[in-house]
């Protein structure tokens, strides 16, 4: 197989199928890459794109929040192929698919220039379809604890996602659809906030 061919499939499939393509063991293939000054890893990295530091320092995070949200398939890298998960690697698609999907919900991230706009939109996306349900409560005027009595006792619609330290986030036009047979949870606040939003737009 040629040796160019070979480098460019880093990251896209295991190194082990490629090691055996070139009838070589891991452990020799390994070693033929380091006779070149080269590393499966860091060539893995590099054909597939951003690796797990570019995308902490592009969205302001540190290294373990990228992991924890690669680990909970928030952001899912397309090479994912690196002998180490400290190798994985994500494309600039990845990161985008990420942002409109979670990433917009996350006010810990603090994006690059680069990435600036695409997060502020994405922001604005998700922000108008979902709300949060510590907000739900306050501008319901009750603890946060009564969710789970409104769900289990008042059909209140369950949370459409569940992002853990980050919250729960409930769909905005479910509270809406709930809240016209329970009109009488819709203080001003809420009807402000969640219900004349919707004529609004």
């Amino acid at each position: 197989m040629n040796r160019d061919r070979e480098l460019l499939q880093l990251g896209t499939k295991p190194v082990r199928t490629i090691a055996a393509a070139a009838g070589l063991t891991l452990a020799g293939y390994r070693h033929r890459l380091w006779r070149m000054g080269l590393s499966a890893d860091r060539e893995a990295t590099r054909q597939g794109g951003m690796s797990v530091k570019d995308v902490a320092q592009a969205l302001g995070v540190n290294l373990s929040t990228v992991y924890r949200w690669t680990e909970r398939k928030w952001l899912r890298p397309t090479y994912g192929y690196a002998l180490t998960a400290k190798r994985r690697s994500y494309s600039a698609d990845d990161v985008s698919a990420f942002l409109a999907t979670v990433g917009g919900l996350i006010d810990a991230i603090t994006p690059l220039p680069i990435w600036r706009e695409e997060y502020a939109a994405a922001q604005a996306a998700l922000r108008a379809r979902f709300i949060r349900g510590d907000r739900l409560m306050q501008l319901m005027l009750r603890p946060a604890q009564q969710l789970a009595w409104l769900r289990r006792k008042h059909g209140f619609p369950a949370p459409a996602l569940r992002l853990g330290a980050y919250g729960d986030y409930y769909e905005r036009s479910a509270v809406r659809e709930w809240l016209s047979t329970h009109p009488q949870y819709a203080t001003r606040q809420l009807r402000q906030e969640v219900i004349e939003q919707e004529s609004s737009q």
